[in-house]
């Protein structure tokens, strides 16, 4: 509590017999005036030889709850700026994503391109996202966040200049690959970027508001498309104009600072110190803060010499744990046929029996503006309702809406299929679009966190190009309805696996999360082990370093998830 002061304003777990209605939480005991329980709990903690904290957060007095946590606006207006300029390379993403549905059509026609040419043009710019993704690990390393954002931005202004003057197909497919390249970096940076600088209580949504400008940037897209349908030079412009924002983006981030983290693990302290007072409402914030990321880092960096970083990650049992959550999250995302649906969107109205190229462009602003205000929902519940159960809650929906758009085509109703991408879009929105980001800029330790940020990243956009690429062919194989049903089947693989493997990480620091991933995956999520199990196996754990052990006559909540218990490495358990 003295190392983290947003802590402090948070009542810990003290499971005691305060009642004849059984174990009940500290918050519940002040409540009903059983502060004196607590103490008492204190003392016999202390007679068996442990050392017990003062629970100096709380009013000896009257037992007053402590003050709420800060809002954003009682931050600096720092961290807006950083999480708006940095979020524009989201916006970039979900500006190119959307934009080549429409000028597809377009392209389609005037290079009289196949169904295989179609994917490649498409899939180009994935491809370019890939190597931006896996190369941005070192650039991270060396260059920094801000840096990094920037070359993005320049590989974005190029690529979208060289889409708009393309005389022939193969220098379109290159301005795609450059334009990829941009997005790929930006993809693994901007939510390390705006982690690394945001408060931790509202973490969760500043990194989530990188995904509500992506939805943002597809909507634009549309619009841009349906606005330059009617215009000579159709996807010229419609391609071209994303290097606006790119242009802006590089504008804003060069007046914002590195990311202190990074600044302190290159050894300069001082700096990192005035770059995080910028981003915090409290000079008790950023000691404590300061302290907790100097422990960190220098923890990390004793060991990190002659270290083969992409090894660890497959070797270290709690990287390796916390890279297969990242990269599962990453993979069911994609699978679940979300870039498809961006991708195609006029492409599956036609073929649902809406018309010409100008109508099925009208038709996919519907989804693309229901995306960018659905995603508003999770930027406003992600540090709400936790991860976890954002995750379950939209993978459940879009497995139905997916059922629904399948069976719609071999029906033939058009506003059925309309209606079944709306829904898709409203479930994926909240959930599986913003939350597998957030909890990969999250899970990983510092000194690796690029890295492993990369090859997460690098797996998203592995998947996306298998997707994009075999679309068009598996529709000619299976028809649109037996795709939508594929796609289907992999959300219900994902939710099992979200359901089993996932741990939440909502309101932990970025430097204790690690502890979630020191024991098997599974304890922190399957409610159907018995509490008394999982517990008893936490004590065996416990006793085996030869720490002393409080026990107690307090009856077991089976209502309690492990999560809310001690963990073999908290401060309770040592």
């Amino acid at each position: 509590l003295k190392q983290t002061p947003h802590l402090q304003r948070r009542v810990p777990m003290v499971y005691t017999d305060c009642s004849d209605d059984g174990a009940l939480s500290q918050e519940e005991c002040i409540k009903q005036g059983s502060l004196e329980v607590i103490r008492e709990q204190q003392e016999g903690a202390h007679a068996h030889g442990v050392e017990v904290e003062e629970l100096s957060c709380l009013d000896e007095g009257d037992g007053e709850l402590p003050p709420p946590l800060p809002g954003l606006l009682e931050y600096p207006p720092q961290v807006i700026l950083l999480t708006v300029f940095a979020g524009v390379g989201g916006f970039l993403f979900g500006f190119d994503t959307g934009v080549i549905s429409g000028a597809m059509l377009f392209i389609r026609d005037e290079f009289c391109l196949d169904d295989t040419m179609q994917e490649v043009v498409v899939a180009a710019a994935v491809f370019g996202a890939i190597i931006g993704a896996i190369s941005a690990a070192p650039v991270n390393r060396c260059l920094g966040r801000r840096r990094t954002t920037l070359l993005g931005c320049g590989c974005f202004v190029t690529g979208s200049i060289l889409m708009a003057m393309a005389p022939a197909v193969w220098l379109l497919i290159v301005g795609r690959v450059l334009v990829g390249l941009g997005v790929g970096s930006a993809s693994t940076t901007v939510p390390m970027y705006i982690a690394e600088c945001a408060p931790v209580h509202l973490r969760g949504g500043l990194v989530s508001v990188d995904v509500l400008l992506i939805c943002t940037g597809t909507f634009v897209s549309y619009c841009v498309d349906a606005i330059f349908a009617n215009v000579p030079g159709t996807w010229r412009w419609m391609l071209g104009l994303g290097a606006i924002p790119a242009a802006i983006q590089a504008a804003g981030i060069f007046f914002l600072p590195e990311s202190p983290r990074w600044l302190l693990a290159h050894g300069r302290t001082e700096r990192a110190s005035v770059v995080l007072a910028s981003f915090r409402a409290s000079e008790a914030e950023v000691l404590a803060e300061m302290e907790e990321m100097q422990r960190a880092v220098a923890e990390e960096q004793a060991n990190e010499q002659g270290r083969n970083l992409y090894k660890e990650l497959l070797t270290v049992p709690h990287l390796r744990r916390a890279l297969v959550v990242g990269v599962g999250l990453q993979i069911i995302q994609q699978l679940a046929g979300i870039n498809t649906v961006m991708y195609y969107t006029p492409t599956i109205l036609q073929a649902s029996g809406i018309g010409d190229n100008k109508q099925a462009i009208y038709s996919s602003i519907v989804v693309g503006a229901v995306n960018a205000l659905v995603t508003v929902v999770g930027v406003m519940t992600i540090d709400r309702f936790g991860r976890r159960f954002l995750l379950l809650a939209s993978l459940t929906g879009v497995f139905g809406a997916l059922i629904l758009l399948a069976f719609s085509f071999p029906l033939g109703i058009s506003w059925l299929s309309l209606l079944a991408l709306v829904l898709y879009i409203v479930f994926f929105a909240p959930g599986m679009g913003p939350v597998p980001w957030a909890v990969n800029a999250e899970i990983f330790p510092l000194y690796i966190r690029g890295t492993a940020n990369s090859v997460s990243a690098a797996s998203s956009w592995i998947t996306n190009f298998a997707v994009s690429m075999s679309f068009l062919s598996i529709v000619e194989l299976l028809s649109e309805g037996g795709a939508f049903l594929l796609y289907s089947f992999f959300a219900l693989l994902g939710l099992l696996f979200i359901f089993f493997f996932v741990p939440e990480t909502k309101g932990q620091s970025l430097e204790s999360i690690r502890t979630l991933f020191e024991t098997q995956l599974c304890v922190h999520s399957v409610p159907c082990c018995r509490s008394d199990q999982r517990y008893d196996a936490l004590e065996e754990v416990v006793l085996s370093t030869g720490a002393p052990v409080v026990t107690t006559n307090a009856p077991v909540n089976e209502a309690t998830s492990l999560t809310d218990r001690p963990s073999p490495t908290s401060t309770y358990a040592t």
